[in-house]
């Protein structure tokens, strides 16, 4: 081999080592570029994770809000279940209350009728013993009046006895018949007297049971 063949074959080394100088530059750069780059990926991968992990984290939250508002909800409806059995237990014992009311009215009614009917009978009881009253008054003044007839009576028969002997037996016979009549009148006062008796009683017992009412 020649010198120029040698000095040719050590240019192209030379050249050839430059141009490998170069490509391990352009390596390097390119490896550089790829740390970066791979850097930049670890980076963005770092915060995709953490991105991830906040997703992570908010999902977690939403899942303990929504079963948070499902218990919620749960407890709401069985707050609106009690509150409709309570709805319906108050309907049911305002109904018992409505029927209790109407029987109670219809208790007042009877009892203003039963009023109504024992203030006549006390009427009629109290007209009746007036009368009764008034018919004893004039009993009275009739037995009275009898009694100044035979008082009358006896001094005209002491009188026409002295008198008059032989008409005692007739005028005997008028004084006995003066006197029946005077035992008819005083029986007759105490007939009288004791249905007085027996109103006043029957007075007495309803208004007892007025007063119990």
């Amino acid at each position: 081999m020649t010198q120029k063949e040698r000095d040719n074959l050590l240019l192209d080394l030379n050249k050839g080592q430059k141009e490998r100088d170069k490509i391990l530059l352009d390596l390097k750069k390119g490896q550089k570029e790829r740390d970066k780059i791979l850097l930049d990926l670890k980076k963005g991968q770092e915060e995709r994770d953490k991105i991830l992990l906040d997703l992570k984290k908010g999902q977690e939250e939403r899942d303990k809000i929504l079963l948070d508002l499902k218990i919620g909800q749960e407890e709401k409806d069985k707050i609106l279940l009690d509150l409709k059995i309570g709805q319906k237990e108050r309907d049911k014992i305002l109904l018992d209350l409505k029927k209790g009311q109407e029987e109670k009215d219809k208790i007042l009614l009877d009892l203003k009728k039963g009023q109504e009917e024992r203030d006549k009978i006390l009427l009629d009881l109290k007209k009746g013993q007036e009368e009764l009253f008034n018919g004893q008054k004039e009993l009275k003044e009739e037995l009275e009046q009898t009694k100044i007839e035979v008082r009358k009576i006896s001094q005209t028969v002491a009188r026409i006895e002295y008198e008059h002997g032989n008409k005692i037996q007739m005028l005997l016979e008028i004084v006995t018949s003066h006197i029946t009549k005077f035992d008819s009148v005083d029986n007759t006062l105490n007939s009288h007297k004791d249905r007085l008796d027996k109103h006043d009683n029957e007075i007495y017992y309803l208004n007892s049971k007025v007063q119990a009412f």
